[in-house]
């Protein structure tokens, strides 16, 4: 008896599947023949497929999309790390000319450093000497080096003495602490950017020619407020230089050594 009421069962449940097969068949437009016509079953094939190559092409997007986005979050945490590795960064400021017998704004370039975040050393007139100088650099904090005012091919005119291309090389030879030399002075673009060069310095900014000392202030002044914000140093050149004359702009030319610091 059992066994006829699960048969009953099993009947009624398959005219209502049929039912609902044959409702939803009709709702779609369809016939009980075109469903077993093979150029039906191709074409719901191909649709089936063409829709499964679009949401695979919009997943490969949406991938693609995430490396981007996590690329770029890398490369900002590296940058905000560069760029507070550099907060405290020592500049050593050499111009062998005093502040009082120069029209140049020497005390607002200290300013422009320390608004940068940077400490500055100034080594300025009789206090510009290789004494000096050597003391600073030996005590392996300085980053950064400027040598404005005066400049000749041979080297660049101290209290005590010209100190030629040669000094230079010896003095910064293995002082990895020295990321950046800016011989801001006339003609020092050959013989000083040669022997700097020599001694592992990875970016040195150089004049080709004379430069006017109150250009060479304000590139110094831009280029370290570019350099505090996050730049590299060629961008940070590249954007003091815009605020000059194009004659003394073209005058001062970035060479790297070994990085992109």
């Amino acid at each position: 008896m059992d066994w006829i009421v699960q048969l009953g069962i099993s009947l009624l449940s398959f005219i209502v599947f049929a039912a609902l097969l044959w409702v939803l068949i009709r709702w779609r437009g369809l016939k009980w023949g075109e469903m077993l016509q093979p150029e039906k079953v191709a074409q719901l094939e191909r649709k089936i497929a063409d829709q499964d190559e679009k949401i695979q092409k919009l997943i490969g997007e949406l991938l693609d999309e995430k490396r981007k986005s996590e690329a770029l979050e890398k490369r900002i945490v590296e940058l905000e790390r560069e760029k507070g590795s550099r907060i405290g960064m020592k500049v050593l400021g050499i111009w062998p000319r005093r502040p009082q017998d120069t029209p140049l704004d020497l005390e607002g370039e200290r300013d422009a450093v320390y608004d940068a975040g940077f400490e500055f050393v100034a080594l300025f007139a009789e206090a510009a000497t290789r004494q000096n100088i050597l003391h600073y650099i030996r005590k392996g904090e300085i980053s950064i080096i400027e040598i404005g005012g005066h400049g000749t091919e041979d080297g660049v005119p101290l209290a005590d003495g010209v100190a030629r291309a040669g000094w230079w090389e010896q003095i910064l030879k293995g002082r990895t602490h020295v990321r950046i030399v800016l011989f801001l002075t006339c003609f020092s673009d050959q013989t000083m950017y040669n022997a700097v060069n020599r001694a592992g310095v990875p970016n040195i900014i150089t004049v080709n020619g004379e430069i006017g000392d109150a250009a060479a202030v304000s590139f110094a002044q831009a280029f370290y407020s570019n350099y505090a914000n996050g730049q590299t140093v060629a961008q940070a050149v590249r954007e003091a230089k815009l605020i000059l004359d194009y004659t003394e702009a073209a005058k001062i030319e970035l060479s790297k050594t070994v990085s992109n610091t």
